[in-house]
């Protein structure tokens, strides 16, 4: 994703990456996404779908950031199209980003009520299955995280998945308040994979998972049976 030249006021929207923002067009372009995508138009899932199949074929063959040029000619829609979608590369990523989480959690949650695992290797389950998905699809995340603006939405977007599972975890400590956990361990998460994305081969998946669980507090990493 192209970078803001040093120069240029911080905010300022990337070109090859956001629509135009003249602020009634914007109300206009975000009204309709949402009713895109509360419809059931079935065109409007195959965009979606031809975009992010899109992102993995240009990720899996150049580790060139991504934008919106690239995606819709290598999907074949127009640039209209792509931002009927998404406001941005960035709304791509964090978009991909609520479905991964939200996969992980059904799937812990299918472990967990199977009662065949610790918490502890649940957790550990949840941890790799971020790593994982954050591995796969480094070249679009590595530019996003990298960026103030959307790597604060990031956060939020952890954070507000957090603030449902972390209720679920028995503690010790009746003085943990969840979202301030939950604020903790997002913003904590999301910069080490920043740190990792933008040194990849520093350490390996398997490493950075050890790196998390490691930094976790007691009671979400091994948590007491009760």
């Amino acid at each position: 994703m192209p970078r803001v030249a040093a120069n240029t006021k911080q905010g300022a929207v990337r070109d090859s990456t956001r629509a135009p923002s003249d602020s009634r067009s914007a109300r206009t372009r975000e009204a309709g996404r949402e009713s895109i995508k509360d419809s059931s138009d079935p065109r409007a899932a195959r965009t979606r779908e031809a975009i992010i199949a899109a992102m993995h074929a240009l990720t899996a063959a150049s580790e060139a950031p991504l934008t919106v040029s690239a995606l819709v000619d290598r999907a074949g829609i127009s640039r209209s199209s792509f931002y009927a979608q998404f406001a941005s590369v960035d709304e791509l990523a964090l978009s991909l980003l609520r479905g991964a989480l939200a996969q992980i959690t059904v799937a812990g949650e299918v472990l967990r009520d199977a009662a065949e695992v610790s918490e502890a290797a649940a957790v550990r389950a949840d941890v790799a299955s971020l790593i994982a998905h954050v591995d796969e699809n480094r070249v679009l995340y590595r530019s996003v995280l990298n960026m103030p603006v959307s790597n604060r939405e990031a956060v939020a977007v952890l954070e507000a998945e957090l603030r449902a599972v972390i209720p679920r975890v028995p503690t010790r400590n009746g003085h943990v308040e969840h979202d301030v956990a939950a604020a903790y361990i997002a913003g904590g998460t999301v910069a080490v994979l920043n740190g990792w994305l933008q040194n990849p081969y520093s350490r390996t998946k398997e490493d950075v998972t050890e790196q998390l669980l490691a930094l976790l507090p007691g009671w979400i990493a091994a948590p007491p049976v009760v």
